[in-house]
């Protein structure tokens, strides 16, 4: 596993890690609320290690993913608005589900826990949303 940034677009910079692998098939792991990628521990290199590639991210204003480079401010999830939540953490997933598509990772599995497992379901449940 290696560590990735991606940008979102509106401009936060996420961390993640993340381990490639022959297929088109990935998982990509959102954590829940108040926690970090490292909250899955060692489920997302046992399944690199079975063949699946596999993104874990930081949400925003969680973990390293502190920075919105597009406003010039430092992210933390305490301080958030419910703006900041849902609405803009939809581009989180959005980011890290375009990041897998441009290494060839088409075929996409969403793990979520709480708060990532909601936007799970709601990024796949919006038939109007492109990905």
């Amino acid at each position: 596993m290696k560590p990735v940034t991606l940008t979102t677009a509106d401009g936060v910079e996420l961390h993640g890690s993340y381990g490639d692998a022959d297929g088109p098939y990935a998982v990509l792991f959102l954590h829940m609320l108040g926690k970090d990628r490292s909250s899955w521990r060692t489920l997302p290199e046992a399944l690199h290690q079975q063949g699946f590639s596999v993104l874990s991210l930081d949400f925003r204003g969680h973990g390293e993913s502190t920075v919105h480079v597009g406003q010039q401010r430092t992210l933390n999830h305490e301080n958030f608005c419910e703006a900041d939540f849902f609405p803009a953490m939809r581009l989180d997933v959005l980011a890290a589900r375009r990041f897998l598509c441009a290494q060839g990772k088409e075929a996409q599995v969403l793990v979520g826990a709480s708060m990532g497992a909601n936007l799970a379901l709601w990024e796949l449940g919006d038939p109007g949303h492109q990905s």
